[in-house]
């Protein structure tokens, strides 16, 4: 990679890293234990840019203000990833990686595009359909980023990883529910509320009931199902990059499989895995990462 001999370059995956590292620890070590060495920093650098523009687009003192730095920031990050160079700190390495491993631009512009809607105000979702929308912007095409990263290119790939891109977002969507509910963002379809008989203003309060238990445990039970068929997406990867996706979709499974059990407690405290858990999840698949890494190198 070019940035051994790019001290400029060296400098801005290791500010990638650290922006990796502090935003999503799990996330991160799961990285660094399971993915190849050659692939790591550009795991590292496209997770950084995606989350340092989801933070412009909600950061700032005014709506005002925060729409125009973000134009401003999306803007800049097209034009440099079309032309092939930039001088930013932080995206010098997601536009060296970009041309490194051929990633087209208009992935970045969907991506950009539904983070800028996202930021606009809390939006409504008729149907879940109209809810997937959105976390197909958000979510699943930095997903498709990453396949592209491991060298997999293909419809059937693009679509499992798109849905896996989806249960990342409603992971992140699941755990974030004492955070965004007081705010007014309710990342629940209209349909699943009605379907259950609940109104917005009883979801975003989250007082115990059996209703909002049960709606709870049917959001579970879906991200479960679509994790389940995301999950196909293993077989299209390298086997040396098999144990990270594994490795992640039990992440999200043992997730949601705590939501289920919070119910609607998960409105109102905050669902993680512990330590412990997350420690298990990555040891499970660490010793076939090794295995696959002896085999085709790292």
């Amino acid at each position: 990679m070019a940035a051994r001999n790019d001290s400029t370059l060296r400098d801005s995956f290791a500010l990638c890293r650290r922006v990796h590292a502090v935003g999503d620890r799990l996330s991160f070590l799961t990285v660094r234990a399971l993915l190849p060495a050659r692939t790591r920093p550009h795991a590292h650098a496209v997770y950084a840019f995606c989350t340092t523009s989801d933070r412009i687009a909600d950061e700032g003192e005014t709506p005002g203000s925060r729409r125009r730095h973000f134009h401003r920031w999306a803007e800049e990050s097209l034009r440099e990833l079309r032309r092939g160079h930039s001088d930013h700190p932080l995206r010098r390495a997601v536009v060296h990686t970009s041309r490194e491993r051929d990633l087209d631009p208009t992935l970045f512009e969907a991506f950009l595009d539904a983070t800028a809607r996202d930021a606009a105000g809390p939006a409504e979702f008729p149907t879940f359909e109209d809810l997937r929308q959105f976390l197909r912007g958000v979510a699943g095409v930095p997903a498709l980023l990453g396949v592209r990263l491991l060298g997999v290119v293909s419809e059937e790939a693009d679509r499992l990883a798109s849905k896996m891109g989806e249960v990342f977002q409603l992971v992140d969507i699941t755990r974030d529910f004492p955070v965004d509910l007081p705010r007014g963002r309710v990342y629940v379809a209209d349909e699943d509320l009605a379907r259950f008989s609940v109104s917005r203003s009883e979801f975003r309060r989250g007082l115990p009931s059996p209703a909002l238990d049960d709606l709870v445990r049917h959001l579970a039970s879906r991200a479960r199902e679509m994790c389940r068929e995301g999950a196909a997406l293993v077989h299209h990867l390298p086997p040396v990059d098999r144990p990270f996706m594994a490795a992640a979709t039990r992440v999200m499974m043992t997730h949601f499989e705590l939501v289920d059990r919070a119910g609607a407690r998960a409105l109102r405290q905050r669902v993680e895995l512990s330590r412990s858990t997350q420690a298990l999840v990555l040891g499970t698949h660490l010793l076939g990462a090794r295995r696959e890494k002896g085999r085709f190198g790292s």
